[in-house]
Order: structure tokens, then sequence, then C-alpha cells
């Protein structure tokens, strides 16, 4: 170490050991869109059936087209409110709208802000937020990285007790039962 010590004085280049920085501990992880095929193929081969897949999925995509396809492990909470903030903004169906069909989810959160449309309940909201926030919770147990859930705490509180949401019977059903 001495004799390095004096090289380096003198101006002369000496050899250093390599040490793995995060960036460098990144550059040979997988990008979410291929570890969340994985996800989806396993999740496939136990109880979930295809409608269940296709909506993870898509969830997934949404959240790759907003905040970018990485490696799984390096996403934030940035990224998770990001994702949330979007999918209160975009109304229900949204992908079905003729305003908003097939012009990605950027442009469609701009033009729903721009329509003055109603965004979505906060209810679908939530469930986009977990299915997404399910992939990373299954990346934490499925590989050594440190993965977080970044969706765990995103979503929101439901105002409506689920009796209020719709009455379980019409007016004029319960007219006929009171009349008969």
């Amino acid at each position: 170490a001495y004799t390095d010590q004096l090289k380096r004085s003198e101006g002369e280049l000496i050899s250093v050991a390599s040490i793995d920085t995060p960036l460098k501990k990144q550059i040979n992880r997988p990008i979410l869109s291929e570890v969340s095929k994985m996800w989806i193929a396993e999740k496939l081969k136990t109880n979930w059936v295809i409608k269940t897949a296709n909506g993870h999925q898509k969830a997934v995509e949404m959240f790759i087209e907003l905040v970018g396809d990485k490696p799984f492990n390096s996403y934030t909470k940035n990224d998770s409110r990001a994702f949330k903030d979007a999918v209160l903004t975009l109304p229900p169906n949204w992908m079905k709208k003729k305003e908003l069909k097939g012009i990605g989810i950027k442009k469609a959160i701009e033009k729903s802000k721009s329509y003055a449309l109603e965004p979505m309940s906060i209810k679908n909201a939530n469930k986009l937020m977990e299915f997404v926030g399910a992939f990373f919770r299954w990346a934490d147990k499925n590989y050594d990285e440190d993965v977080k859930d970044i969706f765990r705490g995103m979503t929101l509180p439901l105002t409506k007790n689920k009796r209020d949401e719709r009455p379980p019977y019409t007016l004029h059903k319960l007219n006929n039962c009171l009349l008969y």
C-alpha cells in the first residue's frame, strides 16, 4: 500500500480493485416486461384463469407504458405514485372510449383532463394498483435482488359503505312486493 501511495504521489497510475456500484448491479437485471411474462406463466399454472391473467398483464403493461420498462428491481415509490395519479385521472373503460381509443396512456391522461371526463371509481383504481403490486410481491419472494413492494399502502380507502353502493331492491320492486 505504501509503494502505491508513493507511485500515486508521483503521478503514476496504479491498479485499483473494482467496486460494484448500484449501476453496475442493475446492468444485467431482466426488465419488468420480461419478468412479468414469467410471473403470468407461473400464475396460469396455479389457479389463475385467462381473464385474471389478462387483467393483471394489462395493468403491468399500463404501468410500463407510463413509467418505462427498466430492471424490475429499480422501480420506486415515485413510479407507483405516477401510476396512482394516472389511474385516478383516467375514466372508466378508457381504452374503449372513442376519444381515447388506441392513443396510449400518457395521451389518454392529457385528453381526459382536457375533456374533463369523469375519472374511474376508486375501487377500480385500487384494483389496478393491486394488480401491479401483486407482481412486485411475487418478485420479492422469487428473486434474490432487493425488490420492494412499491405499491404497499398506495391504495385509497373506499369512501362508501358497501351497503350504500346499490340498494338491494329498486323502488318499483319494493312497491310490487308491498302491493301483493
